[in-house]
């Protein structure tokens, strides 16, 4: 099929195609062809094979297009990147320190951006979190309102106007979301049928073995999705051996496509999430069919773990660049070739670069085969928790001290201080504060919901929160902390309309310190 292939986009570029582009085109154009045969049937043209090569050729080759716009624009934002890394090292030894210090400084402004584009996007899933009407302390999600709320994420009506809203505010953040990383130089291609992130569970898909999960799956999956070159679609054998590749894929990990004696290199982080998707659900009662069995925690857990994700990704490639791991090699590189010592103080204990690498890309919360260690030492931290903090907010009065000591230290007025810790115990502020994304650790426990089926160290999770709110910890700590979050957010607002010449010294050195100039200033 691959000269048939090549013919195909050849006619539809208008030119002979290279062989960078003749590589792996065979793929592009199959991946195309159940487009190509949904696009027939709408327009009412026949569904051919010839039609459908015709058809996902003319795809493929506006594919190619994107892609060489792509190259391009990732050239510049990796110039742009190597400069922005390199004013962090040149400031450092500016300062009398290290080029790895200045490494250090990149990556620890790279973990301070991901936050704050995390709080960003949680921020506006304000009426996403609400539609769960968790009960019992927060411990328990509502079944009912959680499948409203996928129904809703699947276009269909379910009467429910607070998952309606909820449906829409995620669909708006998801689409931002994605945009934002294309922006950095990433290719997350829009797909119609994608309506919610769906992790898998490993360890439950690999004991339900090959048989049973294909079993399952194929009532479950859109066989439109699914059609041979000549339009015809798969049938029940064809469609079983796609869906055992994909057990495959998944069981393993991924490394059932791996070529023995390969070089393995690490992807640039721009193209992680380009591969072309093969599960595709026929509905949301699909869709939760699946995730109930052989999903990872619950839905908030894959909406929750779907922003934090790639709000990090984010940070990354808009920092280092379309392809962080090398620009960082780069880099480290440069500093070790100085003859600096690969260690500097974060906070008060010694770390090398790589850790700090490590941290910062995620990479050091994947385990591998010390994942259920990891799981069951969270949950005894847990237990510990739950089992000892329940007057933990008899001692936490001392917030008080602290609150007007951070006051008087950033010369903010006490009595708005003391005005916005009584108004912040009220829904009104703590909405405001929430959809400012001030309290960002506060809104991501509210999804943190523990799902009848979802018994794990996750119930552990819950019942430590449980046990934090009815105490009143977490209320009167968020309180403390919405307070003085808003008062900060007045002060700052009151001096925007100074110039930068008439701020105080400390202000200037402050915000010089944190990256905002005069330039940002005005």
């Amino acid at each position: 099929m691959k000269t048939e292939c090549i013919s195909a986009v050849q006619q539809a570029v208008g030119r002979v195609l290279n062989q960078q582009e003749i590589q792996g085109i065979e793929d592009r154009v199959r991946n195309m062809l159940p487009l190509a045969r949904k696009n027939l049937m709408e327009a009412g043209e026949p569904v051919t094979r010839a039609s459908m090569l015709t058809r996902a050729g003319e795809l493929a080759a506006n594919q190619l297009r994107r892609d060489a716009e792509t190259g391009q624009q990732r050239v510049a934002l990796g110039v742009q990147a190597r400069d922005r890394i390199g004013d962090f090292i040149n400031k450092a030894k500016d300062q009398g320190r290290s080029a790895f210090d200045g490494l250090g400084d990149a990556i620890a402004n790279t973990d301070i951006q991901a936050g704050g584009i995390g709080r960003d996007y949680f921020s506006q899933l304000m009426d996403t979190i609400k539609a769960a009407e968790p009960r019992f302390l927060g411990m328990l999600e509502n079944p009912r309102a959680v499948r409203d709320l996928v129904f809703e994420m699947f276009g269909q009506d379910s009467g429910n106007t607070t998952a309606k809203a909820g449906a829409k505010a995620w669909a708006i953040v998801s689409e931002s979301i994605r945009q934002r990383f294309n922006a950095a130089g990433g290719k997350i291609r829009q797909l119609s049928d994608w309506h919610l992130p769906n992790p898998h569970d490993e360890t439950r898909i690999r004991t339900a073995g090959l048989e049973e999960w294909v079993r399952d799956v194929l009532p479950w999956v859109d066989r439109s999705r699914y059609v041979q070159p000549s339009g015809r679609l798969l049938n029940d054998v064809e469609l079983a051996d796609v869906m055992g590749e994909v057990w495959r894929t998944i069981e393993s990990g991924g490394v059932n496509d791996l070529e023995p004696g390969s070089l393995v290199q690490r992807k640039a982080l721009a193209n992680r999430h380009n591969e072309a998707r093969q599960l595709h659900f026929n509905g949301p009662e699909a869709y939760l069919s699946y995730h109930a069995k052989y999903g990872r925690g619950n839905v908030y857990d894959a909406l929750q773990g779907h922003v934090h994700k790639l709000s990090r990704e984010i940070a990354l490639i808009e920092t280092w660049g379309p392809n962080p791991d090398h620009m960082f090699k780069y880099f480290h590189d440069v500093a070790t070739k100085e003859g600096a010592k690969d260690t500097i103080w974060h906070g008060v204990l010694p770390v090398t670069m790589k850790q700090l690498w490590e941290n910062v890309t995620g990479r050091v919360n994947q385990m591998g085969e010390y994942a259920k260690l990891g799981e069951i030492a969270q949950g005894v931290r847990n237990m510990e928790v739950a089992g000892k903090l329940g007057n933990a907010f008899l001692s936490s009065l001392n917030d008080l001290n602290t609150l007007f000591s951070t006051l008087h230290y950033n010369r903010l007025p006490m009595f708005d201080g003391m005005k916005n810790l009584v108004l912040s115990f009220g829904r009104g502020h703590r909405d405001y504060a929430n959809r400012a994304g001030l309290i960002a650790e506060s809104v991501i426990s509210d999804m943190n919901r523990w799902g009848e089926n979802n018994i794990g160290t996750g119930w552990t999770s819950r019942l430590a929160n449980a046990t934090m709110r009815a105490s009143f910890l977490t209320a009167w700590t968020d309180s403390v902390r919405r307070a003085f979050s808003v008062t900060m957010m007045g002060g700052m607002g009151k001096i925007t309309r100074l110039e930068w010449s008439a701020l105080e010294a400390g202000d200037r050195n402050r915000m010089t310190a944190k990256g905002i100039t005069e330039r940002e200033w005005a």
